[in-house]
């Protein structure tokens, strides 16, 4: 009881409990302690409240009550406010798992599973946690152990245990779809498991899985193992991608690059901030392209645009280097940017010089034209054995164009 109150003091929580209210805690059976301390602490009450959460674990403590002794468990492996204690917090939560309650068990298994700072990983201990959460009904334990069996964690990938597994958690959307990338890849595929993983991999993506969502709408927009319907496929694709898969976004924003009467403006501005999520970079790259060239008509942000592409290709970003290239070699003077084909050049160098194709051609051709600047006196004399190079270069990385224009180099 001394290290709790030393962790309320820790987390600047006042512990002064008048006898009326502790008295009414205590009388609080463990389901009615659970349901008001998650309100608290979620905040759904009048006010988001520790100190009432932290009374409710204290009085669920001195009764033994295995909610609160694994709530109290988390909280200190977790950390709130300046305390964290992994070794107190582990045990709380094999105190609640000796009075048999099944979260703990699931608990103390990912953590051993996973690991985290303090605790080292322990795949059979954390095996030995799942297998009694399995038996106590636990369908996330029984998908953890199929999983645990296909990636191998124990030695050997056993598909057969997984399948089991899986089938026996089948409730739960992503046991559907790991039991559906299961038969689809199996060596006894035929029309009917063929079938029967494909229904599994709806149903998954129905009830909400992300990863489902997102190979769904993949078949649907190639008309691959479902007639193409590319409404259904962006549709699944949109759910995946606001469940935060990252591949969703990637397909979405270059579906609607080649379809730009397909997108609204809110969809392109959702997916720049969920590609923030996961890659602020590009995604600051993404939207000041778009902003700049004004697609999706999305106007009055063009010199936004090219700001965002200055301050990204000044950190090094090839992608940005190369759009802001050819604003320098082009010129533009809605926004007062002069062409300047020595900037230009300057850019397609750096972003060449980072594997990019785009730039590699643009840098060949302009060694290939030669180029200058009369108010500097830069001047980039021919060369074309230099041009050669860098369209060749950028070719093998795939451009399309360096590979026409080494085509009708060979004809000449």
């Amino acid at each position: 009881m001394k290290k709790i109150i030393r962790l309320l003091i820790l987390l600047n929580i006042s512990f002064l409990i008048s006898t009326a209210v502790a008295e009414n805690v205590q009388k609080l059976d463990s389901n009615q302690r659970k349901h008001i301390l998650i309100k608290y602490l979620a905040g759904n009450t009048n006010e988001k409240s520790f100190y009432k959460a932290f009374q409710l674990l204290l009085s669920g403590i001195d009764n033994n009550d295995p909610v609160a002794l694994n709530a109290m468990g988390l909280l200190c492996i977790s950390g709130t406010g300046d305390y964290r204690s992994v070794e107190e917090g582990l045990r709380y939560l094999e105190r609640a798992k000796d009075l048999g309650y099944m979260n703990a068990y699931e608990n103390l298994a990912f953590i051993y599973r996973t690991g985290i700072p303090g605790v080292k990983k322990d795949i059979d201990k954390a095996y030995d946690y799942l297998m009694e959460a399995s038996k106590m009904g636990s369908l996330s334990a029984k998908y953890a152990l199929g999983q645990i069996f296909l990636d191998g964690e124990l030695g050997e990938r056993d598909f057969k245990k997984a399948q089991e597994f899986f089938e026996s958690s089948i409730e739960l959307p992503e046991s559907k779809y790991s039991l559906a990338k299961l038969l689809l890849n199996s060596n006894d595929l035929n029309e009917s498991v063929k079938d029967r993983a494909l229904k599994l991999l709806y149903d998954s993506a129905v009830q909400g899985n992300a990863n489902a969502q997102f190979e769904i709408g993949m078949m649907y927009l190639d008309g691959k193992n479902y007639q193409k319907n590319e409404g259904l496929g962006v549709d699944f694709l949109k759910q995946s991608s606001r469940a935060g898969n990252k591949y969703a976004t990637e397909e979405l924003m270059s579906y609607f690059s080649k379809h730009q009467d397909k997108a609204s403006i809110q969809d392109i501005e959702d997916l720049l901030s969920r590609m923030k999520d996961y890659d602020p970079i590009k995604a600051e790259v993404t939207s000041g392209e778009i902003y700049y060239r004004q697609l999706f008509n999305i106007s009055n942000k063009k010199k936004e645009g090219f700001e965002k592409l200055l301050s990204t290709a000044k950190s090094g970003n090839p992608v940005a280097q190369r759009n802001l290239g050819i604003m320098y070699y082009n010129g533009d003077p809605d926004i007062d940017i002069e062409k300047d084909e020595e900037r230009a050049f300057d850019m397609f160098l750096h972003s060449a010089i980072q594997g990019d194709p785009q730039s590699q051609y643009l840098l060949g051709a302009m060694y290939y034209k030669g180029a200058m600047n009369n108010k500097t006196g830069w001047y980039l004399p021919m060369n074309l054995e230099q041009g050669h190079f860098w369209i060749k270069k950028s070719a093998d990385n795939g451009y399309p164009k360096a590979k026409a224009a080494l085509k009708l180099r060979r004809k000449k």
